[in-house]
């Protein structure tokens, strides 16, 4: 999927501050928790019931996105983080103490309750590896297409790993990532050592991308293009690329799995809203009326 590019806009002049949160609350539905600004530790604690996603959906200054946090129970009680920005494509840290992401083209991280925001590197889409040491990220610095590049998790020795590709996704093991190939010309998914070295190829249909791999590494969650339906297909396979099926036939797009690989949120393209399902593709649930980029606490 390409990033979502946002131009900063001036913040609208409010009387009461507390308005856009109330807007958003009447948007999502009143939750049964309380609603919590960044810094304020009185909020509810995130936990492996917790999903970070982007949305901008609900507020007066609509078109600046703010990372938000819900229960994946259902119970809407939400925190509100990085509410005076554009802050995209939440990572959790692997302690779950920290936040990795995006804000117009830069990677910063976050204290898990939106304080002590501070910048890393330049880039989009970071993903924390498991052992916490390391950041994968996207970097485009040329007009063929992104980079996927790799740094430490204080934002030094940027090394890039591979060429003309996106999305990546850790192994359990942090030794290896999976990578959307082609990002520039054609997609399909692919395999690599984290040190840049040994690229598997698993699907080079030009229509495939933005890979999840399962906390269990025995399966890759993956969108397919559909070009005659304009939409896309959720899917999932065995980590060698076998056993291709369809978990949801869309238009979905972005998809993450719990931390027990039980469930997975995921976002329908064509009404924005985030949902959890099982692993199998059943039990459908609302968790949010907008948002994309989902993260489950670890």
């Amino acid at each position: 999927m390409q990033k979502r590019d946002s131009a900063p806009r001036p913040p609208l002049l409010i009387a009461n501050a507390l308005f856009p949160i109330l807007a958003f609350v009447a948007a999502c539905g009143t939750p049964s928790g309380t609603i919590a600004k960044p810094g304020d530790s009185t909020a509810i604690p995130p936990d492996d019931r917790t999903v970070a996603y982007t949305s901008d959906s609900g507020f007066v200054d609509k078109g600046i996105e703010r990372i938000i946090l819900t229960h994946a129970d259902g119970t809407h009680k939400l925190r509100i983080l990085c509410d005076s920005a554009y802050c995209q494509y939440p990572s959790w840290s692997p302690d779950g103490s920290q936040i990795a992401f995006t804000r117009v083209d830069k990677i910063f991280v976050m204290k898990s309750d939106g304080s002590d925001q501070r910048f890393l590197a330049k880039g989009y889409d970071p993903r924390w590896s498991p052992d916490g040491a390391h950041i994968a990220f996207v970097l485009q610095v040329n007009i063929v297409g992104p980079d996927v590049w790799i740094m430490n998790a204080d934002g030094t020795v940027p090394q890039k790993i591979a060429l003309n590709s996106a999305d990546p996704s850790w192994s359990p093991t942090g030794k290896r990532l999976a990578i959307t190939t082609g990002a520039g010309t054609g997609s399909g998914i692919g395999i690599i050592n984290a040190d840049g070295s040994g690229l598997t190829t698993l699907l080079d249909d030009h229509q495939s991308r933005r890979p999840a791999w399962s906390p269990d590494g025995t399966s890759i969650l993956f969108l397919r293009n559909n070009p005659a339906a304009e939409s896309s297909v959720l899917m999932v396979m065995n980590v060698d690329g076998g056993e291709v099926r369809v978990l949801y036939p869309g238009p979905a797009e972005e998809a993450a799995w719990s931390p027990d690989g039980k469930q997975i949120a995921f976002v329908d393209r064509t009404s924005r809203r985030l949902y959890r399902m099982d692993a199998d593709g059943t039990h459908k649930y609302l968790l949010a009326q907008s948002g994309y980029g989902p993260a489950w606490h670890p």
